[in-house]
């Protein structure tokens, strides 16, 4: 994976960009097993371009709320390396977006290493290597229900059904910590599987908000 140079000069925090947003990126997909059965999904993004610029963010999806009926996937954690992407984020789709640095190094061929500092500490270290089947995916194949986002924040609902394509690669997990304060734990038994996405363009719709 070639990441890109790293973005972590912030936009500036009075950037509007309304929503639908079109994104391109890379990164990694995580199962996790949950304390109390099932599974949970973790996501480090590292965006190329999008309507803010670069960034980068690691996130936690490990729970669903109840809206209009229904019970939808929603983002408890979320870390992003552009104030920009914090503000608009939480304007455009409720979501719960914080500030954070990343860096990522190659520390020997094949394998990404990704480290998160959060309110000025080590928060996150991930390595991870690639493996080399991949398969393209869309977002098409997807019931809508399963890639619809529900959203709270400051007594607001959002819903957001999200499009996209890529490619999905094999991938394995080395190393995986966590300070299970600022992120939930990453311990190497709570991974269940890895996987590494590539060629990703991703399209976020206008939020249907309550």
């Amino acid at each position: 994976m070639t990441f890109a140079p790293s973005p972590e000069v912030p936009f500036k925090a009075a950037v509007v960009a309304p929503a639908p947003w079109t994104l391109h990126a890379e990164g990694y997909a995580f199962a996790l097993k949950r304390a109390e059965g099932g599974l949970a999904l973790a996501l480090f993004v590292d965006y190329a371009s999008s309507p803010v610029g670069p960034y980068r963010e690691l996130l936690l999806i490990d729970r669903t709320v109840a809206l209009a009926g229904r019970r939808l996937p929603t983002i408890s954690k979320i870390y992003v390396s552009s104030q920009a992407s914090v503000d608009n984020g939480r304007r455009n789709w409720g979501i719960p977006k914080e500030l954070a640095t990343f860096a990522i190094d190659q520390p020997r061929e094949g394998v990404d290493r990704v480290t998160m500092h959060a309110d000025g500490k080590l928060a996150v270290e991930l390595a991870i290597q690639r493996g080399r089947l991949s398969l393209p995916v869309a977002t098409w194949i997807i019931p809508p229900r399963v890639r619809t986002l529900g959203q709270e924040l400051d007594g607001r609902s959002y819903e957001v059904t999200l499009r996209g394509r890529g490619r999905v690669h094999t991938a394995s997990l080395l190393h995986a910590w966590s300070d299970g304060e600022r992120f939930a734990k990453l311990a190497p038994e709570r991974v269940v599987a890895v996987a590494r996405v590539s060629k990703v363009n991703l399209t976020f719709p206008e939020a249907l908000v309550r």
